[in-house]
């Protein structure tokens, strides 16, 4: 289970944008920026939230029982679902992780599609 922790609320047809720095080791002798840990796909598929993502790439949900995805260094979408933006690390294992990402989260509030 990957530790996510709660950004901010979002509903459906807002713009979210997250832009991540950092640096993190999610297993010993192995770092990574928030794109994760590259060409590794035995990591990603052993210890992987999402097993096609980058092991140790940050990712997101929307809602606790949210589909998880790839944010990485960047990313912009806008919304399908109503709930709280999670943000979290693609490691199903984080009692080895060590560092750190800062992730800024901007949100444009939805103003053209009626909130369901």
């Amino acid at each position: 289970n990957a530790g996510f922790a709660d950004a901010n609320g979002v509903v459906i047809g807002d713009k979210i944008e997250i832009v991540t720095n950092g640096e993190i080791s999610p297993i010993e002798n192995i770092k990574c920026n928030p794109d994760g840990v590259l060409n590794r796909i035995d990591l990603q598929k052993q210890f992987g939230v999402i097993k096609t993502s980058n092991f140790g790439c940050i990712i997101g949900k929307i809602g606790e029982k949210g589909t998880p995805f790839l944010i990485g260094v960047n990313l912009t979408i806008i919304s399908e679902n109503k709930g709280e933006l999670y943000l979290g690390i693609n490691d199903n294992n984080l009692e080895d992780n060590s560092g750190e990402f800062l992730s800024i989260v901007t949100i444009t509030v939805n103003t053209t599609i009626p909130a369901k």
